[in-house]
């Protein structure tokens, strides 16, 4: 009798672009950059491959244009409970890192989707062993 047989793997969580069509995915933007055209709208979503469970209660933001990549950072870090000695790492959808110098609004000029988002990938490691 094999006791491991009841234990199934985690689910992988379901990305937001296989969740909502693509046309109300670009309503969702035009919507937003009418509203506030100063603002970027993102998508931040944990990577599936992360030793550490996370949960971000939200997944799409409206952040400022002027924000650096590390502002955001911080953000995030801020919304989820991870120990001082573990990183946060954003990557984009081809698995580039940032540098954290780097303003959101040129960000967004050089790797939004087509439908209008930013979309990030969150990675939490720990940074010392």
């Amino acid at each position: 009798m094999d006791i491991f047989r009841s234990f199934k793997k985690p689910a992988k969580s379901q990305k937001y672009a296989d969740i909502h069509s693509f046309e109300s995915r670009k309503k969702d933007t035009e919507n937003a950059r009418l509203k506030c055209p100063d603002k970027i709208p993102v998508i931040c979503e944990v990577h599936d491959g992360s030793k550490h469970l996370i949960q971000l209660q939200n997944s799409k933001y409206l952040v400022s244009g002027d924000l650096s990549i590390g502002q955001f950072l911080m953000l995030i870090r801020k919304r989820i409970t991870i120990s001082p000695d573990q990183g946060v790492f954003l990557f984009n959808q081809k698995n580039e890192l940032f540098t954290t110098s780097q303003l959101l609004k040129n960000t967004y000029a050089e790797c939004k989707d087509t439908d209008g988002f930013l979309y990030f990938t969150l990675s939490v490691e720990s940074t010392f062993g």
